[in-house]
């Protein structure tokens, strides 16, 4: 959806240092909802910004274009990129500023060329790697609190930055290879965040559709032309995705395949096998065999 607000207000990076009392290239804060700032209309950074939603709802609107908000997402604003946000109480988010000096020094480290991620602004991460890069951050974070300036800890700082962009460029290249290398609109965005967030619940087109307002057979015609598959081939992709880690986890886990198979929406062990089957070329057990082999545990009839 598309947001029209000629009225902009200009963020410095030297006003979020005075206020943060950190005076560094790069800074780290996490911050719950009420202590966030609610705008009413569009802000232009002179900073780079990785946004880090650990959890929260909402809408946030980037160069005038509307992003859904949900937790384990990763959020990106390139300097002179316009954008505003309305989120509800339940927000949580890491946020990681990098000044223009430092952006222009780690830009090298993009995969991609800048404008493929303005298009693709908001990443939906797993559990693993959204922690992976709230790792990253609060390290950072200690190493801000240092109040003298030491040139090694701005160059691990540095080094972290770089591996944060890097693990995102890695979670967007994943993503374009899963629905196809064309670019896709920010409906499809949203979709495909949709999807990870509620797939194990909702299978049915109509559901993303009429959350994403427009009909059933425009999302069918959108997910063709830009992914080369239906919309309801999409969902069972990403869920196939989910019930393969968790297969993949059941040395770590007490559940049970029948277990996996009704937490993911299926109503009997018959119709998930199916699904398996269909799209990994073996079945639920074989799948699970073929794991635990690769891990080197032979302990073959635990949790069947």
């Amino acid at each position: 959806m598309q947001h029209k607000n000629s009225y902009t207000e200009v963020a410095h990076i030297s006003t979020l240092q005075k206020k943060t009392g950190i005076y560094k290239n790069i800074i780290y804060h996490k911050a719950v909802a009420n202590e966030l700032c609610r705008f009413d209309f569009p802000v232009r950074t002179d900073f780079f910004i990785v946004i880090l939603f650990e959890n929260g709802a909402g809408i946030h609107i980037i160069d005038d274009t509307e992003y859904q908000i949900h937790k384990n997402q990763a959020h990106i604003i390139f300097p002179e990129q316009k954008h505003y946000w309305n989120y509800d109480s339940t927000t949580i988010v890491h946020q990681l500023v990098i000044s223009q000096e430092w952006y222009e020094a780690i830009r090298i480290f993009f995969q991609f060329n800048e404008t493929v991620y303005k298009k693709f602004p908001v990443i939906p991460l797993n559990t693993r790697i959204f922690n992976k890069l709230v790792k990253e951050c609060e390290e950072i974070g200690l190493l801000q609190r240092n109040t003298h300036l030491h040139v090694i800890d701005d160059n691990i700082m540095f080094i972290k930055s770089k591996i944060i962009v890097q693990i995102i460029s890695r979670e967007i290249e994943n993503i374009l290879n899963e629905h196809g290398s064309q670019m896709p609109p920010a409906i499809l965005v949203n979709f495909i965040i949709l999807i990870k967030k509620h797939c194990q619940n909702e299978n049915s087109v109509k559901f993303y559709a009429d959350r994403l307002g427009v009909s059933s057979n425009h999302l069918n015609v959108l997910c063709k032309k830009h992914f080369g598959k239906t919309a309801k081939i999409c969902i069972q992709i990403q869920l196939i995705n989910i019930i393969r880690d968790e297969i993949n986890n059941l040395n770590n886990s007490d559940k049970t395949l029948f277990e996996i198979a009704i937490e993911s929406g299926f109503n009997c062990y018959t119709s998930f096998a199916k699904c398996i089957k269909k799209h990994l070329g073996l079945s639920p057990i074989e799948f699970k065999i073929n794991m635990q082999n690769s891990h080197g545990d032979h302990s073959l009839t635990k949790n069947i």
